[in-house]
This record gives C-alpha cells, structure tokens and sequence, in this order.
C-alpha cells in the first residue's frame, strides 16, 4: 500500500513535528500519518468501485428513457463487471478497512455520476467497452 518513499517522507514529517511541537510521541505522531494515508487509499478505491458500479445504474436510466435508441438500450456495463472491481469489493481486508474508515460518508452521488460521465467520453474508456474480451488490462 506505502512504498518506501512515503514512508521516508512521512518519518521526515514526524520528526519535524517532534521538533516544532511537543503534542504525544513520535511513533503515535506516525500512525496517525499512516492512518491518514491508510483512509485516503480505502477513500480512493471505494470512489472507483461506486463510479464502476454507476455503469448499471446508467445503464438502468438511459434504457428507462421516454423514448430510448438503440444505443440506449445496448448499454455496455463491462466496467462494472471488471474482475479486479470485484475481487477488491469482496476482500477480507478491504471490507474491514472500508469498516473502519467508513468512506461512504464522503462520497456523494453526484459526484459519482460525474466522474463517471467523464470517464465515459475519453478514449481509453471507450476502447476498452468495445473490446470483446473478459481481460484484466
């Protein structure tokens, strides 16, 4: 989750915060930087697993319309089928660190659907929904 340079730029952060202030011990001072880094990571991957996820539900709204075309009703929602989207919602870890952090409190469905009305128009994302393959890339 860290690698060493976080890690070095964190221990860095803590000793100059020993220096400035004399508020708890320095390893306290750097689990709580280890925890901060811990819930923006959870954060993170909750917010991509919800704009993956948001592929059904426009899916759902666009096949939903008055009057729906047919790209309308053949909605591709690969995205929120993805193998690696799954396996990280389902994993003992993840389910624990998602208990403990509780990201969704700061994830609004606006937002969501935004990111991912974004992420819908790049190239990227449009070449890996005409792909026909199940691959993880």
């Amino acid at each position: 989750m860290m690698n060493r340079r976080n890690i070095r730029i964190k221990v860095m952060q803590v000793l100059y915060m020993v220096e400035t202030e004399t508020q708890g011990t320095p390893a306290g001072l750097l689990q709580k930087e280890f925890d901060k880094t811990r819930n923006l990571f959870v954060f993170l991957v909750h917010l991509l697993h919800q704009v993956a996820l948001y592929a059904e539900v426009e899916a759902g709204q666009r096949a939903s319309k008055n009057l729906p075309n047919a790209s309308d009703l053949t909605v591709n929602t690969k995205l929120a089928g993805n193998s690696i989207v799954w396996q990280t919602m389902e994993s003992d870890s993840f389910k624990k660190a998602m208990e403990i952090v509780k990201p969704q409190q700061w994830i609004q469905d606006d937002i969501v659907k935004s990111i991912f009305r974004s992420l819908s128009e790049t190239p990227t994302y449009l070449s890996y929904i005409n792909e026909q393959s199940r691959d993880k890339a």
